[in-house]
């Protein structure tokens, strides 16, 4: 009988509005299996027996908040959604994670400043950018907002699932 415990990590991002997510949370949770990690997809059957209904908003939110929390990493796909920044679900799930004290890694597959991405309302040099409506735009040379990109254990965002895989299972004390 082996005393190791399989560290659970939890899938989030926005992989569950695609057609193909059941498949797409399969794959994702196999390869986590290779790096040493039991994956979590939001969209598995509930944990402790709780029913989940799919049209009800209510019943999708607290099985998704009970997966995470029966989870001690949390694995966040950053890329853009629905506009320049990560879907917010995403974010809410990351600030979640960092409550509870858990690990918090994240990958996108666009890498790059977020201010690179927001449009620009005024072109002025001299002045700060701010966006269409006049709001100043971060700086900073992150990934997305501060607040979620630094977030992350390792104060990076990896340019793949494996390649923040590979960092989690590297950081992460089992």
């Amino acid at each position: 009988m082996s005393d190791v415990v399989t560290p659970r990590l939890y899938l989030a991002g926005p992989d569950v509005f695609r057609t193909d997510a059941v498949d797409v949370g399969r794959a994702k949770k196999t390869l986590c299996a290779q790096f040493g990690f039991a994956g979590v997809f939001p969209m598995d059957p509930a944990p402790d027996a709780l029913l989940r209904n799919e049209t009800n908003p209510h019943d999708i939110y607290r099985v998704c908040m009970a997966h995470m929390a029966h989870c001690q990493i949390l694995l966040a796909d950053m890329t853009p959604f629905r506009g320049p920044s990560m879907d917010v679900g995403t974010a809410f799930e990351m600030g979640f994670a960092k409550a509870r004290g858990m690990a918090v890694f994240s990958y996108s597959d666009v890498l790059g400043p977020y201010n690179g991405r927001v449009p620009a309302g005024q072109s002025d040099p001299t002045l700060p950018p701010r966006d269409r409506d006049g709001l100043l735009i971060e700086e900073f040379g992150l990934q997305d907002n501060l607040m979620v990109a630094l977030s992350c254990d390792d104060g990076m965002t990896h340019p793949s699932l494996e390649a923040a895989l590979n960092a989690a299972a590297a950081n992460v004390r089992r």
